[in-house]
């Protein structure tokens, strides 16, 4: 079986099925069977109760003249009870809580706290020192981990993340919550990315500010995700023994904030922060970052408040300093706002709507709806749709989403002992239900379950049982606004997860919101909600997967849409080599689809930030003359073949240099072989300790002058440079007048080679082959090549190049060049050498094959953007050798444009994929002068021709 299709098969699994199943009671023994077959406890109770209440009353009132009507009545009204008690729901949550959180949501709906009233687990912590806090349930480490990449990455570079998760639960203390949300950015954030090394380029600096109004109105988000772990009790956490660990210290009359006791959990911290594999690069959170997190809680719908990053803040916090932004009131099913305005009788009528007004400092209302994942598909589920809290952010809600999950590690040897007892009680549970065909089908796949289930326990040593309790948490200004976000999730978990994704009523909600509060999680109804399974099927989740894509900061190029939640995508493509990255980017994709605007808008921010850039604009509309004119004098327009520029290999390349890198180009345009008598005569000639000229049209000079001899020995080769030197479209070689190429001198260099042709067989080291070739043809491909060589050596020699700047070759519509043996070698140097050499790639083309010579390891950032409809078969395979398995993601080949959008697939430097929108510039006039159709449109204009399809 491919390796993709292994991967895809494997899913992430639950085993609640082995804990979750009624419990039916039919015989008595072998032969006796009970009538009214099968029972549970519910309507075994009211049968049990019923039925000798009818019989006693019945008895009682024999001699009253209604003892039939009593026993018809009394057996009716039993076994409408028996009935109803038969329709009790036989999944978590238990009656017993359904229950229970009905009658608090009716009877005790009004909660109110303060500071220092009302119950401890609704409170503030009573201080935070460092990442620690302290609260009534106990001491916390609050830590900040970085995201591992999602997005459409290959399910193998999947699974691996799944295995990076792992630790997290071998070795971390039991009863940990991890915790993701979604926060918004601020623009000064965003700006502060953008000027992130290039706050010298003052050219850069006022781009940046031209994006402030954009900034201004345009939202992003990104995604923060922490760690809580409790510290009070060992490394056991949350279990049996540190429980008993904690008891003991509390009988000792430890004070926690005492110095000795503050640094054995400071210790504590160190040891958990060694456990946390690097990749997550986990960090003590500060108490500014505590103080936030505890805001978002209380708030969360009601205010965006970006997250803040770094250092900074006080060192200690105390509960008083929480008071401005606090809860100080909470209203389950929002029973008070409800009855403004209504009847006498609807105002005494409790609400049991899903939904909890949580009133905080200064009066604001936050409308919050707590949803626990109860069900999941029995047979898991798969890449991609496994990333569970990913998910959550893939409808577009009117609403904030957070999410919490919290982890209870247990030995093997526990859940062994739990799976057995289930297995137990499934055996019996066949022999009750006998002749019940249904339910023997769903008993034999919950006994298959529970034999996974103990199987996937005994595979290693190291495997443990893990309980997990998912609830996402949603928060907006109102009832009815948070109301239709929990419903649009709950549809879009059932319909494309088949996982149930419900908000429980009544005072429930209260109960689970305190999952996201330190020291009150385990108060959260978690036995009715976890998800057993085992550490290896845990980490398949993924909970930490970020949907980041590019780089930290940068060029703003795009939004990310892997969510709902756009996200910025940054291009820091000069930081490239500092990350072992191939400096570049490839554009790839159909007419239409953006591809130039977005090269345009790089190329424009990088010659902003300090780069150079030689340009090949192979068109005849000079679109890259009229995008980069706002540059003025630092850009200039070169063309070859009319002869506006010399092209003279002795004139444009260092003295030491100049003979062989004029050879390489020269001796395949006139068709001469590399070690025959002319090119050795060349050589003789030209070498530097006997040079005869200084230039190719010297050179001609030189032997038309000969006479004797000398005129006969060099007569082959005066014959092939006159017939060349004649040649109109190659004055740019011959003529001693022209200037050189300013490349090192000017910002950026446009090579205008519409006129230029390449050759269409690429075979140039077999002459025969070659020859073939028109001289038009040939001699195209001399001046590309020496335009590459030229641009290699002024951007990347230390006695040319500009101190600390990056170079970059631009190929717009890259198919002929790319396709020529110069290109290509081009191409494949700049992948493998340009981190070193501070010298870059960016190719603009409408097929992948065309970088075909850049090994796949060394590819730069690619983005691509749609391929047409008709060209189905094309874009599977083009997809796949860039590095996005449609088999996988087929989503990919259904990308199509629209108007106002540069809709595209980008893969980074890190291997990340994900679906963007490409921002145009915020400047009118550049994103004029970048539209390639309203150039072509405006030529139509004056000229009377068609624009181009």
């Amino acid at each position: 079986m491919p390796e993709g299709n292994r991967y895809a098969r494997e899913s992430a699994r639950v085993f609640t099925d082995v804990r979750d199943f009624p419990i039916y009671f039919s015989n008595i023994d072998d032969k006796t069977r009970l009538w009214f077959a099968p029972w549970r406890i519910w309507d075994g109770a009211v049968a049990l109760i019923g039925i000798p209440t009818t019989v006693w009353a019945t008895k009682h009132w024999l001699d009253s003249g209604h003892a039939m009507a009593i026993a018809i009545y009394g057996t009716a009204i039993t076994a409408a009870l028996v009935y109803a008690a038969r329709q009790i729901p036989i999944t978590k949550p238990s009656p017993l809580y359904r229950l229970l959180w009905l009658t608090e949501g009716i009877l005790h709906s009004q909660h109110t706290v303060g500071v220092e009233e009302g119950s401890p687990w609704l409170r503030p912590p009573k201080e935070v020192i460092g990442n620690l806090v302290f609260t009534a349930g106990g001491v916390y480490a609050e830590f900040l981990l970085t995201g591992q990449p999602g997005g459409m990455r290959p399910f193998e570079m999947k699974d691996r993340t799944a295995q990076e998760h792992r630790p997290l639960v071998r070795q971390l203390p039991s009863g940990l919550v991890l915790w993701g949300v979604e926060a918004i950015m601020s623009p000064k954030s965003i700006k502060r990315r953008m000027l992130h090394a290039h706050v010298h380029d003052h050219r850069w600096v006022d781009e940046v500010r031209q994006w402030e109004q954009v900034l201004d109105t345009e939202r992003f988000y990104e995604q923060v995700f922490g760690l809580r772990v409790p510290v009070d009790s060992g490394m056991a956490g949350r279990s049996t023994v540190g429980g008993a660990a904690k008891i003991a210290t509390y009988i000792a009359g430890r004070d926690p904030d005492d110095p000795k006791t503050l640094a054995g959990y400071q210790a504590r911290v160190a040891e958990i922060l060694s456990k946390i594999p690097a990749q997550f690069e986990a960090r003590p959170a500060t108490p500014r970052q505590i103080h936030w997190l505890y805001r978002r809680q209380w708030r969360r719908g009601i205010e965006n408040v970006p997250f803040p990053h770094g250092p900074g803040g006080p060192d200690r916090l105390r509960a008083e300093d929480f008071a401005p932004v606090a809860a100080t009131g909470f209203d389950v099913g929002d029973q008070a706002r409800r009855r403004r305005g209504m009847s006498w009788l609807g105002r005494h009528v409790p609400s049991l709507k899903p939904v909890m007004r949580v009133v905080s400092g200064g009066g604001d209302e936050s409308f919050q709806t707590l949803m626990p994942i109860s069900r999941l598909p029995r047979k898991g589920l798969a890449y991609p749709q496994a990333e569970l809290m990913l998910a959550l952010y893939d409808v577009d809600v009117e609403a904030t989403v957070d999410w919490f999950q919290h982890v209870s590690i247990r030995s093997a040897e526990k859940e062994l002992t739990a799976v057995d007892r289930a297995q137990r009680n499934l055996s019996d549970q066949a022999f009750q239900r006998g002749g019940r065909r249904a339910s023997q089908a769903d008993l034999v796949e919950r006994y298959e379950s529970a034999e996974d289930f103990n199987a996937e326990l005994r595979e290693t040593t190291l495997e443990s049982g893990v309980r997990m309790t998912m609830v996402a948490a949603v928060g907006a200004s109102s009832a009815e606004a948070a109301g239709q976000a929990a419903q649009l999730l709950h549809t879009h978990f059932a319909e494309d997860l088949e996982t149930t994704l419900r908000a429980p009523r009544g005072s429930a909600q209260l109960s689970l919101w305190q999952i996201g509060m330190p020291g009150s999680e385990e108060r959260a109804p978690l036995s009715q909600y976890y998800h057993p399974t085992t550490t290896k099927q845990w980490a398949r989740f993924a909970p930490l997967v970020s949907s980041q894509l590019g780089n930290d900061s940068g060029i703003l190029f795009a939004r990310h849409l892997g969510t709902r939640r756009p996200s910025p995508v940054f291009l820091d493509l000069e930081g490239s080599p500092d990350r072992r990255g191939a400096p570049g980017v490839l554009f790839i994709g159909a007419p239409g689809g953006g591809k130039s605007q977005g090269a345009k808008r790089v190329v424009d921010g990088l010659i902003k930030r300090g780069s150079q850039a030689s340009i090949t604009d192979p068109g005849t509309l000079r679109e890259w003359s009229t995008a980069l004119a706002h540059h003025g004098d630092r850009v200039s327009l070169l063309d070859p073949a009319r002869g506006t520029v010399s092209m003279d290999g002795f004139r444009i390349f260092r003295p030491e240099v100049a003979v062989e890198r004029t050879l390489d180009h020269l001796l395949p345009m006139m068709g001469v072989e590399p070690d025959g008598r002319i090119a050795a005569q060349f050589r003789f000639l030209m070498r530097p300790d006997q040079r005869v000229a200084t230039s190719l049209g010297g050179l001609v000079r030189y032997l038309r002058e000969l006479t004797g001899a000398q005129r006969t020995e060099y007569e082959e080769l005066t014959a092939k440079l006159d017939m060349w030197a004649g040649v109109d479209y190659l004055r740019c070689m011959f003529d001693d007048s022209l200037p050189v190429p300013p490349i090192a001198a000017k910002d950026a260099v446009i090579w205008l080679t519409g006129d230029l042709e390449l050759p269409t067989i690429t075979q140039t080291d077999e002459i025969h082959l070659y020859r073939r070739q028109t001289a038009r043809a040939r001699a195209g491909l001399a001046i590309y090549g020496m335009i590459a060589t030229v641009t290699r050596e002024a951007y990347t020699d230390p006695a040319i190049r500009r101190p600390g700047t990056f170079g970059w070759f631009v190929a717009e519509e890259a198919r002929a060049y790319f396709a020529s043996p110069v290109g290509s070698e081009d191409a494949a140097r700049i992948a493998t050498q340009g981190r070193k050499e501070r010298y870059g790639l960016i190719g603009i083309s409408q097929h992948i094959e065309h970088f075909s010579a850049i090994p796949t390891q060394d590819l730069p950032v690619r983005v691509i953007t749609p391929f047409k409809a008709s060209e189905r078969d094309y874009a599977k395979q083009a997809l796949r050798a860039i590095g996005i398995n449609p088999d996988e993601y087929p989503s990919a080949l259904d990308l199509r444009t629209a108007d106002e959008h540069g809709y595209a697939y980008m893969i980074d430097e890190d291997g990340r994929c994900g679906l963007i929108d490409m921002l145009p510039p915020c400047q009118q006039e550049l994103v004029e002068a970048f539209d390639t159709r309203h150039l072509a449109d405006a030529r139509a204009r004056d000229t009377g021709a068609p624009a181009p399809c």
